[in-house]
């Protein structure tokens, strides 16, 4: 593209290059999708696979999960090891995109809202402005970018992500804010049934219980927004509406959801229970790995927008199940939670020093004293 930084797609080798079959480089006389001719003059550097050609914000689901590392480690040497892929994933950002609005933002153009909103090249009517993954992934990892430490970062990175931070568009809304949408402007047909408007959730949590709870962020329009996409309770394969419902507090959503998931055994000639079932190739394991992320939401959550790295507890829990857990949550902090019959038996914080940051939401309203730890 002739500039800086790095990009990473929705399909790459190991050795970090294009999925030949998305990339498409071509055999001469074979027709299948995994091996058709790329087309003569088609972009350098862009799949030529609709789906995905547009969209890079991986990268940045990376970088915050990166972020996401340190913070619940404090590990400064493997952040140090990680902070030039997060560095030149926000330089990619700053400079590919060098179209501006009137009011001086920049305009995501052209791109696409995951597989659901795509145009193919050349440009046309269908093509997608100011997507919400890429935009809701830049506030979260350039602001959490700005929690660290100063020592891990230099004056000249903090000026250009709090520079980068004023020329952001907003997230994309309806005319009168009650819903988040894919994209401030897209096509009407839908390729894929996803909910780009949802990332704001997961993966990068500018909405969630926590955050209603710990910074007082109205997290309405993002319930709203699950309840209006039927695509939010799609619960197969990577589907990820059950992580979805256990950020936003959607109980009863989320109940039901994981019940389903779990009493799925796995596909025909598997034998191991963590392969789920899936239509886009078996085995799967996506399918239980968002089992086990939104079950630890549904007992703790852990606050991104500040470093104090605050808990919820019991976001999304159903009273009425019991529990015998211990967790990891920010800070080098584990809780311990025995829940039974409706009543919290014990539950304790190591280090003790954290017990201050620790709120329960639903289920118990006069929690005891943390036992010590055991």
């Amino acid at each position: 593209f002739n500039h800086s930084g790095i990009f990473y797609t929705e399909t790459k080798t190991l050795f970090g290059t294009f999925a030949p079959g998305d990339y498409e480089f071509g055999r001469t006389g074979i027709q299948s999708f995994a091996c058709k001719k790329r087309p003569p003059g088609y972009p350098v550097g862009i799949e030529d696979n609709n789906y995905i050609h547009l969209d890079y914000h991986g990268g940045l689901g990376l970088s915050n999960m990166m972020l996401t590392h340190y913070f619940y480690s404090l590990d400064e040497g493997t952040l140090v090891m990680n902070m030039p892929f997060i560095k030149n994933t926000i330089t990619f950002f700053h400079q590919h995109y060098p179209l501006r609005d009137r009011n001086g933002k920049i305009l995501f153009f052209p791109t696409q809202a995951l597989e659901t909103y795509w145009c193919p090249l050349p440009l046309g009517e269908e093509c997608v402005t100011n997507d919400m993954p890429q935009i809701s992934g830049l506030y979260t990892v350039l602001e959490r970018l700005l929690l660290l430490p100063a020592h891990l970062t230099t004056p000249q990175d903090r000026t250009e992500w709090r520079h980068l931070l004023t020329i952001l568009p907003p997230l994309p809304k309806n005319a009168n804010n009650t819903l988040l949408l894919a994209a401030e402007k897209h096509g009407t047909i839908r390729h894929n049934a996803e909910t780009p408007e949802l990332y704001t959730t997961h993966p990068f949590q500018l909405y969630s219980v926590a955050e209603q709870q710990w910074n007082k962020k109205d997290i309405t329009i993002a319930q709203n927004s699950f309840k209006a996409n039927p695509a939010s309770t799609y619960n197969k394969a990577w589907d990820q509406g059950i992580m979805n419902a256990a950020l936003l507090g959607l109980v009863s959503t989320v109940e039901w959801l994981m019940l389903d998931r779990v009493k799925q055994g796995p596909p025909a000639g598997y034998r191991w229970e963590g392969f789920g079932k899936t239509g886009e190739g078996e085995p799967f394991i996506e399918y239980y790995s968002n089992v086990n992320s939104a079950l630890q939401w549904m007992l703790a959550q852990t606050e991104m927008q500040t470093n104090k790295n605050r808990v919820a507890l019991f976001p999304s829990w159903p009273c009425n199940w019991d529990v015998d857990t211990k967790l990891h949550v920010g800070q080098q902090t584990m809780v311990r939670i025995i829940y039974k019959s409706g009543k919290l038996v014990e539950w304790s914080v190591t280090p003790e020093t954290r017990q201050k940051d620790f709120a329960w939401v639903r289920c118990v309203k006069n929690p005891p004293s943390p036992a010590p730890w055991r």
